[in-house]
């Protein structure tokens, strides 16, 4: 029998590299899957229009609030609104489904599908950990225990009645262990993964280059790399290009502007190609994060996907691998000194050392084509555990009133 899965993907994004994509398109080729999504792009700010990928046979739009800013309570209720709504579409169509797919940090869905799911296969993905990951200080956390208690709560409950766990960082992978009620060996931590993204490499001699790619929101340690390039050591010495956008990009252009520090902003860059004629002039990537140890990020991917090594403060595997590997340089997260020493170490026979270590560390662990064999396997052996359990009385995909659906044939 084949096996139908349903995969829960809140953030699915064909313009980026995208892991519940990168999963769908996976288990694709063991199976028939079809996807959930909100109708509510959360990169581009607009409801989605048709939505079709090669390989997936439906994509359930479901209905949810839309938000401007990414640190808001409208976000907030729009997470818990579309994790309601799916749930429900999963309530009344679940017999259509052997297994289930769901991607965290939405840690109510992962939960609410757990618990409907009964002894259908299930997988939960850990590409985020909140409130954990996030960067609230000591003394907001102590005086929301309560609160940040309860956000957590969720997820800990949906990884105990997971039958299988991926993540996408070690550290993700410890902490969802202490819960996992399963043996390790349906546990595994497989990093996000890219293509290489072709560059034809090119640097003006006048500066060196740092790119900061993705969302320019409050996690981001931007203040701290304006402050530093701001001084007078590195003005004549550093540019900045800045790629994306996000709820702080106003402010940081005026403070560049104020501060006289060289900057180019691209804003959203979606075409790889364009993406690769841009990074093909950078010579470091600035991954830094305000006290968080938030996985491996997506932007350090796409670094390294260009053989451009990074500038990291992300504590957890990122430290690690960039110590060990000799793939950038590690700072202090908002330590303007830490920074600063940083920069000053950096010199042409440097990068030219840290980029050949880039290129092998991509081929040898990030590269989407060892990424998607490993993911194959594990889930060609979930798929294969236990296989008779949960079988549906009928496989037939339905769609409930009030979900919006974008088919295509491939």
């Amino acid at each position: 029998m084949k096996n139908n899965v349903l995969v829960i993907a809140p953030f699915l994004s064909t313009e980026y590299s995208n892991r519940p994509l990168f999963a769908a398109k996976v288990l694709s080729s063991i199976a028939k899957v079809d996807v959930i999504t909100s109708d509510f792009d959360h990169h581009k700010k607009n409801k989605r229009k048709n939505l079709l990928i090669e390989g997936i046979r439906k994509i359930h739009c479901v209905p949810t609030l839309a938000y401007s800013k990414n640190v808001s309570l409208k976000r907030f209720f729009s997470h818990i609104v579309f994790s309601f709504r799916a749930a429900f579409f999963f309530l009344k169509f679940r017999n259509a489904y052997n297994a289930i797919y769901v991607t965290v940090p939405f840690n109510l869905a992962g939960f609410l599908f757990f618990v409907l799911a009964g002894n259908r296969k299930k997988i939960m993905d850990v590409v985020d950990i909140w409130p954990d990951s996030l960067p609230f200080s000591e003394e907001i956390k102590k005086k929301f225990r309560l609160f940040f208690f309860i956000w957590k709560w969720p997820f800990q409950k949906a990884v105990k009645k997971a039958d299988f766990i991926l993540t996408v960082s070690d550290v993700f992978l410890y902490e969802s262990l202490r819960y996992f009620q399963k043996e390790k060996e349906c546990a595994k931590r497989l990093y996000i993964g890219n293509d290489i993204i072709p560059c034809q490499p090119f640097r003006k001699k006048e500066f060196i280059t740092i790119a900061y790619i993705g969302n320019l929101g409050n996690l981001s340690d931007l203040e701290t790399l304006v402050e530093v390039l701001g001084k007078e050591e590195f003005l004549a010495k550093f540019q900045l290009y800045i790629i994306g956008d996000g709820d702080i990009r106003e402010r940081l252009i005026k403070k560049l502007k104020k501060r006289n520090i060289p900057y180019i902003y691209f804003g959203i860059v979606y075409d790889t190609k364009e993406l690769g004629t841009i990074l093909g002039k950078v010579d470091l990537g600035f991954n830094g994060y305000k006290n968080t140890n938030a996985s491996f990020s997506y932007k350090a991917n796409t670094y390294l996907a260009a053989n451009i090594p990074i500038i990291n403060s992300m504590a957890g595997d990122l430290e690690r691998i960039v110590k060990k590997r000799k793939i950038g340089l590690n700072y202090i997260s908002e330590d303007v000194d830490s920074l600063c020493k940083v920069l000053r170490d950096i010199n042409l026979e440097l990068l030219t050392g840290l980029k050949k270590n880039c290129k092998k560390y991509f081929f040898e662990e990030l590269v989407s084509s060892k990424i998607e064999k490993e993911m194959r396997s594990f889930f060609a052996e979930a798929m294969e555990i236990n296989r008779d359990r949960g079988r549906p009385h009928d496989l037939r995909p339905l769609t409930p009133p009030g979900i919006r659906v974008r088919t295509g044939r491939f």
